[in-house]
C-alpha cells in the first residue's frame, strides 16, 4: 500500500516539474480601435450638417459573429483561434470605431451610440467578412462590408457604401499587426464614407471649395 503510494505521488511529482518548465499557454484578447491610426489627418469639413446621427450596433456574419477570431485556410473553409479573441463582440466594437470616427470628424449637428426620440438618421454596416486568411504566400487581413446611412422617419437608406479590402502581412505578421490593419481599414473605410455623406448633403472638405 505504501509502495503504491509513493508511485503515485511520484508521479504527480513528475508531471508538476514537467509543467513547470513549461510556458503557460494562455488567452490572448485583441481590440479594435481608432487608438492604432491616432496619428492619422482625418477629411476636415467647412460646415456641420444639421442632422442628429445614431450609430446602432452592426450586424455580423454568423461565421465571424464571436470573440472567436477567424481564420480562413481555404476558399470554403475557416478555423477559429483558440487562443486567440477579440476583446469586444464585433458587432459592439467595430460600430464603437466607426462612432469614435464619425464624433472626431465633426460632421454632424449630433452623432450618438445611444438611442434618441430626435435622431433623425441612423447609421448602421452589415459586415460580410472579418477574417484572417491564413496558407497564402503572405496571411492577410479581410474586411468586407457595407455601411449605411438611414432616414429614421421614411425608414429608407439615404446612402449605402460597400467596401471589401484584403491587405497582406508582409513584414509582422503576429495577431497584434493583423488587429491593427483591420483598425486601419475600417478608418479608412469610414473616412471614404464620411466624404460620401458630406458630398450628399453638399458639404465641402476644407481647401475643396
Amino acid at each position: 500500500m505504501k509502495k503504491s503510494i509513493f508511485i503515485v505521488l511520484l508521479l504527480f511529482c513528475a508531471v508538476f516539474i514537467a509543467g513547470c518548465g513549461k510556458k503557460a499557454l494562455i488567452r490572448k484578447y485583441y481590440v479594435l480601435e481608432t487608438v492604432n491610426v491616432e496619428n492619422r489627418k482625418g477629411p476636415v469639413y467647412t460646415d456641420r450638417i444639421p442632422i442628429r446621427v445614431e450609430i446602432r450596433d452592426f450586424q455580423v456574419a454568423k461565421a465571424f459573429d464571436q470573440t472567436r477570431i477567424a481564420s480562413r485556410t481555404a476558399s470554403n473553409e475557416i478555423d477559429y483561434y483558440f487562443y486567440h479573441h477579440w476583446a469586444v463582440r464585433p458587432t459592439v466594437a467595430l460600430a464603437d470605431m466607426v462612432y469614435e470616427v464619425m464624433e472626431s470628424a465633426d460632421l454632424f449637428l449630433k452623432v450618438s451610440r445611444e438611442y434618441s426620440v430626435t435622431t433623425e438618421y441612423m447609421i448602421t454596416c452589415v459586415i460580410h467578412r472579418l477574417e484572417r486568411m491564413d496558407g497564402f504566400p503572405h496571411p492577410k487581413a479581410h474586411l468586407a462590408g457595407r455601411l449605411e446611412l438611414i432616414d429614421i422617419n421614411m425608414d429608407l437608406p439615404v446612402i449605402q457604401y460597400e467596401f471589401d479590402q484584403q491587405v497582406e502581412l508582409k513584414n509582422d505578421r503576429s495577431m497584434n499587426k493583423f488587429a491593427a490593419v483591420l483598425s486601419e481599414i475600417l478608418h479608412q473605410e469610414t473616412e471614404a464614407f464620411t466624404r460620401l455623406i458630406a458630398a450628399h448633403f453638399e458639404i465641402p472638405e476644407q481647401g475643396t471649395e
